[in-house]
Formats: C-alpha cells, sequence, structure tokens
C-alpha cells in the first residue's frame, strides 16, 4: 500500500495551519513508535489540545558511549512549515558523565548527523543545511536545526510528482523521509 492516498490536502500547500500540522503529528506518531523510536506529541500548553509539535528521541549505542539525539518538529509561526531541531549529547559508560555535542564536528565524529557522502562537512555546513540557534523550547541551551528555507520548494517538487497531491496526513512522514535520514532516523511504511 501506498503512503500517498487521497485525502484532504493542506489549505495552503507547502504551508500548514496548527490543524494541519497536528493532523499530520497524529499519522506520523504510529510510525514512529512501530519504527523503534520514542516519541511523543507537544502542545503549547495543557489546555491546548491541538498538536504544535513532536518529540523524537534516538539512542545509538557506540564503544565508549551512549548518542542520545533529541529531536524536536515545531510548526513555526513565521514560515508557517515545521522546523527539526535537534541537541545530543554522550553518556558515557566509564562513568555516565555527560557531554553536550555542541560543535558539528562532534556530531560528525559520533555520526549524530550523517553527512551525505558527495558533500565534505565544510561544505554540508556552508551550504547552510545545518546551524545553530537558540533552543526553541528550553531556553539558554543552543541547538542545531534544519534550515526551513528550501522546505517549501522540496515539496512543491514532490508533491508535483504525486497523483492528486500531498495530503495533509502524509506530509511529515514525507519531510520526515526527506530530513530524517541525515539524523539516522528512518520511518517505517505503514
Amino acid at each position: 500500500m501506498s503512503l500517498l492516498h487521497t485525502a484532504t490536502r493542506p489549505q495552503q500547500f507547502p504551508f500548514l495551519t496548527r490543524h494541519e500540522f497536528a493532523a499530520s503529528s497524529a499519522l506520523v506518531l504510529p510510525r514512529l513508535h512501530a519504527s523503534g523510536v520514542e516519541a511523543k506529541l507537544l502542545s503549547s500548553s495543557a489546555d491546548d489540545d491541538v498538536a504544535t509539535g513532536l518529540d523524537i528521541r534516538l539512542a545509538d549505542e557506540q564503544e565508549e558511549a551512549i548518542v542520545y539525539t533529541h529531536i524536536y518538529i515545531l510548526l513555526s509561526p513565521v514560515y508557517e512549515l515545521p522546523v527539526l531541531y535537534f541537541t545530543s549529547y554522550l553518556q558515557y559508560h566509564e562513568d555516565d558523565s555527560i557531554k553536550y555535542l555542541s560543535l558539528l564536528s562532534d556530531l560528525l565524529a559520533h555520526k549524530v548527523v550523517h553527512c551525505p557522502a558527495s558533500d565534505d562537512a565544510e561544505e554540508f555546513v556552508s551550504g547552510g543545511t545545518i546551524s545553530q540557534c537558540d533552543h526553541p523550547i528550553y531556553p539558554s541551551r543552543v541547538c542545531f536545526f534544519v534550515h526551513p528555507c528550501r522546505t517549501a520548494d522540496v515539496l512543491r517538487e514532490i508533491d508535483e510528482d504525486v497523483d492528486g497531491g500531498i495530503a495533509t496526513e502524509d506530509y511529515l512522514p514525507i519531510l520526515l523521509g526527506i530530513v530524517g535520514p541525515l539524523l539516522g532516523l528512518s520511518l517505517r511504511a505503514p
């Protein structure tokens, strides 16, 4: 069965409203769980039942430490697009100490970021794929984010190849299929 089906399209494709983002988030959550990934929906307040983000947690057991990566996908009110933020840290086996990875070179060295084979690290960064910013949820913490600048263009290109266009429910699974592999995240088919 194909992921793409006839369903409701975003009103202003490729841009999303909060409710469209919530619908797509609700569909991608079981797929993340089926892929063995810890994930939960985020709301902007305890009273708000509309999902405004996804919290995804990955763990990679390595020789000296476990590398934990926390991915947050939040709907940007400015871009009206999902933006992927992430932080990573090591927890060493020897003494349980923790080291936050705050340099892209650290992320590449510990295979948190899977740089495309055709790019070297400098080209990857200078191309503007990944940058640092203040964490959108935890002030005073720095995080990395995947630039949303080309998200709309990439989704429009994919949309042209999909009979009937990309449905709201398929939006995040498709987006994660594009940017997830950069962080070692892959989704199982439904």
